[in-house]
């Protein structure tokens, strides 16, 4: 018992320690507003953004994605095609800050969008996160640099051609089946290629 204590008490250290990634969410956005935001919406996030930038300095690798939504007001009766604008709008506005007031760099940004069915504020938002997948690959190459020949070495597989005739085979199956009147022996064959 006391061996199970420990190892689900281990295994909820280990979800704590593997957290995901840190995100910004920033709700909102006013109805019918896709890129024509002001820097000054943003302004009480610029230290989470500096953060951000100062992260990204760090694993070069990395990556930020911005991802914009959109509720589910319509706009036009029966017509909601505006919101997946409004959702792109609203997570390039995001990135254009980024790129212009933090120096990201605009290739480590993927821009994404959210198209929810929920009316309200909340559903009107951008949000920012760093993935780091990529950030240590230049670790792990080093790791395999510096790995023996033998585990280096990649291994090809050649293929054999044979003839029809080398190819050729038999199947043989002996067996009972059961019935109401009582077991029936079975034989049965195949020919194989």
């Amino acid at each position: 018992m006391n061996k199970l204590i420990k190892i689900v008490v281990a295994f909820i250290a280990c979800l704590f320690i593997v957290a995901p990634a840190e995100e910004i969410v920033i709700t909102g956005f006013p109805l019918g507003i896709g890129s024509d935001v002001d820097s000054s919406f943003f302004e009480a996030y610029f230290p989470q953004f500096q953060a951000l930038s100062d992260t990204l300095r760090s694993y070069p690798l990395a990556r930020v994605i911005v991802t914009g939504g959109a509720d589910g007001v319509r706009y036009h009766q029966n017509h909601d095609s505006q919101n997946p604008g409004l959702a792109m709008g609203r997570a390039h506005a995001l990135r254009n800050l980024l790129v212009e007031k933090f120096n990201i760099d605009s290739s480590l940004i993927v821009v994404q969008s959210s198209n929810v069915k929920h009316k309200g504020d909340p559903y009107r938002y951008v949000s920012v996160r760093i993935t780091r997948e990529l950030a240590d690959l230049d670790k792990r190459l080093n790791t395999l640099a510096t790995r023996p020949p033998v585990e280096k070495r990649i291994t090809e597989v050649k293929e054999i051609y044979r003839t029809i005739p080398e190819n050729m085979g038999l199947q043989l199956g002996v067996g009972f089946s059961s019935s109401p009147f009582g077991g029936i022996p079975i034989l049965s064959g195949a020919i194989t290629w």
